[in-house]
């Protein structure tokens, strides 16, 4: 049987919603930062994580040319910051709905109009640069949750970084 999927989706920014004009969205992709470490009497290399991250980058592709996203893109400093949510309906296994939410925080690093062809819808990609917040959550469990700024990875509830920030006083 099929496991949970999206039935459907919409995505708001910064409040406004793009309901019908959402073609895809590619949500942050949480990757640890390792290092290789080979010391004297292992047989091979292990990866250390140092409790970073890699740097979070998402994008979404919108139909049609709108002017309020596009007017996202160069704006300095803590105003070319966008809230984004993403809220999917997501349809598990036994029939059930749960909410699929995400909420993003990062500035627009680039617009990509794409190829334009008369008589086709065209597409308009946004990608996300140093998305510095990012949580996700199904059936309101917060899966993920990344502060990057505070120094918070949270992981199913709890913060892998917690014993590392009362270290160094913060």
């Amino acid at each position: 049987m099929i496991g949970d999927y999206i039935v459907d989706c919409d995505l708001f920014v910064d409040g406004r919603g793009y309901a019908g004009r959402l073609r895809e969205i590619n949500l942050p992709k949480p990757t640890k930062a390792v290092e290789d470490y080979t010391a004297a009497g292992m047989a091979g290399t292990v990866d250390v994580w140092l409790g970073r991250l890699e740097k979070l980058e998402c994008d979404f592709t919108l139909v049609g040319y709108d002017a309020a996203a596009l007017k996202l893109w160069g704006l300095a400093g803590e105003a070319g910051r966008s809230q984004l949510t993403f809220r999917g309906a997501l349809r598990r296994a036994d029939g059930t709905v749960a909410a699929l939410a995400a909420n993003i925080t990062a500035d627009v690093k680039q617009v990509d109009p794409g190829t334009i062809t008369p008589g086709e819808l065209a597409p308009l990609k946004f990608m996300l640069g140093a998305v510095v917040y990012y949580k996700l959550a199904i059936g309101g469990e917060t899966i993920h949750e990344i502060d990057v700024e505070n120094n918070k990875i949270v992981i199913g509830g709890t913060d892998q970084n917690a014993d590392v920030r009362t270290a160094i006083g913060q």
